[in-house]
């Protein structure tokens, strides 16, 4: 008898593959079932006021006919060649009463039904379905959270392995922010809006305070040459860096790029949002999620991930995705580079860079890697806080996305947050803050905005720590980033705060250093 196959049992890493793929699917489909339920219950509520107005518009259809208002449906005409008189029984004074027992109504199959009584009976219908719809939907909604719940297990299981960091969105609403500059084009293409580089001063006061952070990290060992950080001051427009136009592996600090263009093809309108464009927003930019930036890369382009491709097929696709870096060096962002998604993405099975993603290489057959300045980032994050990015409005979006909460039971609730080991964790919890961090085995950057409650002082930090020493350390950024804030407000030094127990990001934030 022939014996039946054996399966070969999952390895610890195609199993990690398939529970992060699932976790994946259950948050995309969350955000669709918000969004269905949404509109499900703006529909009932709709429903419901026609419901009343029905009612109302049915008390007026069971008096006499000469009381009926003129929006009444007539009665249907009689037949001209039998005509006939019908006999109709008395109607009822209330809606919904019972004929007494053992009567039936009599009423001829050629009557008119009660225009108010059909009405309601179909509203009655119609909010009974959607209410099932909604209930179902709320259903659904608490099977999948049970599902994210489970997967979260793999933060345990994968202590070494990559993960998607997360943070809460809510903070106080920003300020009023100006109107934006009209969109820019070059060659038909549409490019950042704002064409130059903000006017900044050299200020050597401010350079004391970046020099005096770049003096910490080496007193603890760092090597600043791998060490960027940008200060602007946005009280009186002044600049100081270290290293600040050398061009570093950015990480998810990419999704701070990626999220302006997409934003700018919105206000254009060439991007139509939708349930699922909202989703993967928010995934890209509050969960790091590489499956969502991926989406978003296909969409703000429209060269997708998939087999290798030859000739003019390849160049058309080529073109396509080095789009995403004309955007903006067409408008001054000089040797930036953000074509490149960052890996692995899980839902296309890709660990790293397959079919024709590994074909983009540069004219030595060297594989493309992005490269973005701690200038260039503060520089964006500059204009989005002052509501010149893309527009003003959309400024604001962007803003909400980018915000996180300081209060410690806040974030600490959160196992994946993207405040512990970085710029925001040692800083008052009432500080008004927005960033985003990119994160790798070789690799530890925030670009942040930064504003005292009472907006005495108000300013945007970049800090790139470029290798093993920086990703690995749970402190240094924290730490600068409050040496940085004591020096811009003149607070005291005093005691260094107490490192975070919450689990800190496994390195990679779910990527490859691409």
């Amino acid at each position: 008898m022939r014996q039946p196959a054996k399966r070969t049992p999952e390895t610890s890493s195609q199993q990690e593959l398939r529970l992060r793929s699932e976790l994946s699917r259950a948050r995309r489909t969350i955000s669709q079932l918000k969004a269905e339920t949404i509109q499900l219950r703006k529909q009932l509520e709709q429903r419901q006021v026609v419901k009343q107005r029905v009612n109302s518009s049915g008390t007026a259809a069971s008096r006499p006919p000469q009381a009926r208002p003129n929006h009444q449906a007539p009665p249907l005409p009689q037949r001209e060649a039998a005509p006939r008189t019908l006999r109709v029984p008395p109607q009822n004074p209330s809606w919904g009463n019972r004929q007494p027992s053992g009567q039936k109504p009599r009423q001829a199959a050629s009557a008119p039904a009660q225009p108010g009584a059909r009405r309601r009976r179909r509203v009655t219908n119609r909010s009974n379905r959607m209410g099932r719809k909604l209930f179902s939907g709320l259903v659904a909604m608490v099977g999948i959270a049970v599902l994210v719940g489970t997967t979260i297990s793999l933060k345990q299981f994968t202590s070494s392995k990559p993960s998607n960091p997360s943070a809460t969105a809510s903070k106080p609403s920003p300020t009023p922010l100006p109107t934006a500059p009209p969109p820019a084009y070059v060659n038909n293409k549409l490019v950042y809006n704002v064409r130059q580089p903000p006017t900044l001063d050299k200020s050597q006061e401010l350079q004391t305070v970046v020099n005096s952070a770049v003096d910490l990290a080496k007193q603890k060992g760092f090597d600043t040459e791998n060490l960027s950080i940008t200060v602007i001051n946005l009280k009186n427009n002044q600049i100081a860096d270290h290293k600040g136009d050398l061009l570093r592996y950015p990480a998810s600090v990419a999704k701070f790029f990626w999220m302006v263009m997409a934003f700018a093809q919105v206000n254009e309108g060439t991007l139509k949002p939708d349930p699922k464009y909202d989703s993967d927003m928010s995934a890209m930019v509050v969960y790091s999620d590489n499956d969502a930036a991926s989406r978003v890369i296909d969409r703000i382009s429209g060269a997708e991930s998939g087999g290798m491709l030859e000739g003019n097929d390849f160049k058309t696709w080529f073109d396509k995705r080095m789009y995403i870096n004309e955007f903006f060096q067409k408008s001054g962002f000089d040797g930036l580079y953000v074509a490149q998604k960052n890996y692995p993405v899980y839902s296309l099975g890709m660990e790293g860079p397959t079919g024709r993603e590994t074909q983009l290489k540069d004219q030595n057959g060297q594989m493309l890697r992005s490269r973005v300045t701690t200038n260039q980032a503060s520089r964006l994050m500059y204009d989005i806080y002052n509501g010149l990015a893309v527009s003003g409005e959309h400024s604001k979006a962007m803003v909400a996305l980018l915000k996180r909460d300081l209060r410690p039971e806040v974030w600490k609730k959160d196992p994946l947050n993207c405040v512990a080991g970085f710029l925001g964790e040692f800083l008052p919890p009432n500080t008004i803050f927005a960033g985003k961090i990119g994160y790798t085995t070789k690799t530890r950057h925030e670009v942040a905005f930064v504003e005292t409650p009472d907006r005495s002082a108000s300013y945007v930090v970049t800090i790139f720590g470029d290798d093993e020493k920086y990703s690995r350390s749970e402190t240094i950024l924290p730490e600068l980033s409050r040496h940085i804030y004591n020096k811009m407000t003149g607070t005291a030094p005093g005691a260094a705060p107490t490192p975070s127990a919450t689990p800190q990001p496994s390195p990679g934030v779910g990527e490859s250093q691409i």
